[in-house]
């Protein structure tokens, strides 16, 4: 009885994990998508340069000494807006910055740049733009739902066409 424990328990601890990984490029992005067999879930993450993408953000870093906390955004050759992402309440357990607080990172829904192909941002002190290839997320999105990202978000909110830095 002790030996088949032994044995069974032997068989469980050399069975390997069960997370099964893929990463592919789809329009441009880079799509990582990694399943777990045990739990059955799914978890995503689409990338492009600076940027990251999901059916409701797109998150664009522009580096930790740029203070986004006032950046002007254009999309494409439209009017510029003026982003702002934190309204200044800190906590004292807050990892932000005071001298940066905004970290340099810039987040806009993806339904503000579907069917994109270009956005600028501005550095508010320094009046720097940058500009990033948003074209083809549209796509992307897609396919990362096909292979069971993001199940739960509605197929509306995957408008988006995607980003990728344009430097």
């Amino acid at each position: 009885m002790l030996l088949s424990a032994l044995l069974a328990f032997q068989l469980f601890a050399s069975t390997p994990g069960t997370l099964q990984t893929s990463v592919r490029e789809v329009s441009g992005w880079r799509l990582k998508v990694s399943h777990d067999s045990f739990t059955g879930q799914t978890s995503c993450d689409m990338r492009r340069g600076a940027m990251r993408l999901t059916p409701q953000t797109l998150v664009v870093r522009l580096g930790g000494h740029v203070d986004s906390s006032a950046a002007e955004v254009r999309v494409d050759q439209g009017p510029a807006h003026i982003f702002s992402r934190y309204d200044y309440r800190f906590s004292p357990d807050s990892d932000l910055l005071l001298s940066n607080p905004s970290g340099g990172v810039v987040e806009l829904p993806t339904s503000g740049v579907s069917g994109a192909r270009v956005l600028a941002i501005e550095e508010p002190r320094t009046h720097v733009v940058r500009t990033f290839d948003v074209s083809g997320g549209t796509t992307a999105l897609q396919a990362a739902r096909a292979a069971g990202c993001w199940s739960t978000a509605p197929m509306s909110r995957i408008a988006v066409d995607q980003v990728s830095d344009a430097r």
